[in-house]
């Protein structure tokens, strides 16, 4: 199971491919499908945003 699946809510999570490295990101277009143009966000409060909501210690 991928580390990241159980707070993929939005349904945005991929892999990526690099070389032999595999990598789970957030794919930030499917993001912007669901929730319209976030392209005047700054990157930093959406990304603080989903840190907040699905980060748990």
């Amino acid at each position: 199971m991928a580390k990241y699946s159980n707070i993929n809510s939005f349904n945005t999570l991929e892999t990526l491919t690099v070389g032999s490295g595999h990598y789970q990101i957030f794919n930030l277009s499917k993001l912007q499908v669901q929730l319209g143009d976030l392209s005047r966000l700054p990157k930093s409060a959406i990304f603080k945003s989903l840190a907040r909501k699905f980060t748990t210690f």
